[in-house]
């Protein structure tokens, strides 16, 4: 019965601990107050937490909301919920910072410690508008003013009727960022284990993979045009090269589908030290 109706059986197997409204759906689409490209749901068995990122629609889509809670419903947690807004990012090379208001598209969790966001630059001209960002949560949960951050409203309520009282914390980034150059990058996963990142484009045809080692340092080429922004690449982040056979894998894979572009990009040999 188990492997006839898994879901039936699971569900009556399981009870509801605590309940916390997000959002209110509407009958109509247009007026609903829904949440966007999220949520996202992880738990972290080492320090026994549950993590759910989301960003409510018409509250605001620059800001990120990561609400954790305990898995011992008894005990509980300091800033159980908080907002994320992105407000800068420098280039380590180039000396540029790039200020402008950026839209969460998606975020994932890419261990227990970090989540991998991808960013829209409202004010970045096509194809040069998105950005990968590693997002350390031992910033979001700095101890020493955590006071500043605790939401002092209601779980029992909506939480988009409260959105103007959710903490809000601006995070400001020198490392751990790229400029995702051509790609209208939409969507991301992340595994830790294995270190990478891979990012699918809006029409779902274009795929990059990247290799993510926070504790590599190396910096990137400084001959880039200033107008183009070149600085926009991360010391941290740099993308996976394939082996030949895993490049004849995919392009005999791109020939079965025509519709599926598969790109292959090369590092440039000076960033790969």
């Amino acid at each position: 019965q188990c492997l006839q109706k898994p879901a039936d059986v699971i569900g009556r197997s399981m009870n509801q601990a605590i309940c916390i409204p997000l959002y209110k759906d509407a009958r109509s689409m247009d007026c609903a107050r829904r949440l966007l490209k999220f949520p996202f749901l992880w738990n972290n068995k080492t320090s026994n937490l549950h993590y759910l990122l989301f960003t409510i629609l018409e509250d605001s889509v620059y800001k990120m909301c990561i609400l954790r809670r305990h898995t011992d419903i008894s005990q509980s947690v300091s800033n159980g919920l908080i907002g994320i807004k992105f407000g800068s990012f420098t280039s380590a090379s180039a000396d540029k910072v790039r200020r402008s208001s950026y839209s969460c598209l998606d975020a994932q969790f890419y261990d227990d410690e970090t989540v991998t966001v991808i960013l829209k630059d409202s004010m970045g001209r096509e194809g040069r508008d998105r950005i990968l960002v590693q997002l350390s949560l031992s910033l979001v949960y700095n101890s020493e003013d955590s006071d500043e951050y605790e939401f002092t409203g209601s779980y029992s309520t909506r939480l988009d009727e409260q959105g103007s009282i959710i903490p809000t914390r601006t995070m400001h980034f020198e490392k751990h960022w790229r400029l995702l150059e051509s790609m209208r990058a939409q969507y991301v996963a992340g595994n830790g284990l294995r270190k990478v990142s891979c990012v699918l484009s809006s029409n779902l045809r274009h795929v990059r993979v990247f290799e993510m080692d926070i504790d590599d340092e190396w910096e990137i080429d400084e001959s880039s045009d200033d107008e183009e922004e070149a600085g926009g690449k991360p010391v941290k982040i740099k993308e996976e090269v394939l082996s030949e056979s895993e490049t004849e894998a995919h392009q005999d894979a791109a020939a079965l589908d025509p519709d599926v572009v598969i790109k292959v990009e090369k590092l440039d040999p000076e960033l790969d030290s």
